[in-house]
This record gives structure tokens, sequence and C-alpha cells, in this order.
């Protein structure tokens, strides 16, 4: 009897997986990260459900955060709104829809403003850059620090 529960149980988790598992791929630790935060998400759901350790809620914020801080690495959207500024004033980029134009940004005319506009966006990337290892850093501190209290 005991076998059988565990046929269905099993049966019924590979379902839920399936979804993730039919994009995950072998190249990219992108993969990893969902995966890991999908786990993390059923761990969480599972504590609260069944309250089995002591301060559940507590723990499953603490799993909650770590879902929060890996999507927001996986979405890889930092400081949008520096990015939005900067294409506010320079203009949309146009080098894609014409490779032979001499600038490009619709805004930039003259090479004073291809090198000032540069500058601008390589410092922009160079913050996204930081945040985005900073993220990363955090990722695995609050792991190291709060997985071993995820148990049942």
């Amino acid at each position: 009897m005991k076998f059988i529960k565990r046929v269905f149980r099993f049966i019924s988790k590979l379902f839920a997986y399936v979804p993730l598992l039919w994009k995950d791929e072998d190249y990219d630790y992108g993969h990893i990260l969902s995966l890991l935060r999908y786990k993390l998400k059923r761990v969480r759901l599972h504590i609260l459900k069944h309250d089995i350790i002591v301060e559940a809620a507590e723990v499953a914020a603490k799993i909650a955060y770590a879902e929060l801080l890996i999507q927001r690495y996986l979405d890889d959207d930092f400081f949008p709104e520096l990015q939005k500024a900067h294409d506010d004033k320079w203009g949309e980029d146009i080098w894609l829809a014409k490779p032979d134009a001499l600038y490009c940004r619709k805004n930039v005319t003259i090479k004073e403003l291809d090198e000032q506009e540069l500058k601008e966006q390589r410092e922009i990337y160079r913050l996204q850059d930081q945040e985005r290892e900073r993220v990363w850093k955090e990722i695995w501190t609050h792991l190291n620090d709060t997985m071993r209290e995820y148990w049942d």
C-alpha cells in the first residue's frame, strides 16, 4: 500500500513539474535558477499548508524572499527607470533598423553627441552590472544563511 501511495505521489509531482521541464535546457544556468525557484516555492507552500515546523510563517517568508531574489535576477531588468530616461533623452535605438546609420540613436546627430550618449549608456550598464552582481551574491548569502531552516 505504501508503494502505491509513493507511485501516485510521484506521478502527481511529475505532472506538476512538466511545465517547468518543458522549457528546461541544459546549457544555461538560468534554467538551474528557475528549477531552484520552483522547488523553493513548493517547499514554502508545503510548509505553510501542513504547518510542520516551528515558526512556519517566518520560514516561509524567508523562502519567499529567496524566490523573489531569484526572480529579480532572472528578470534581468535592473534600473529600468535609468534606461527609460536615457532612451527618452537620446531617442530610440536605430542601429538595428538601419545598420548603415552613422549614429545609433535618433537624437544623436554629431560625433560629440554620440560620445556623450555612449558614455551615459556605459554608466547605466555599469550600474546594472553592479546591481546584478549584488543580487547574485544576495541570493547565495540568503540561501546559505537560511536554507537549513527549510526542513520538515
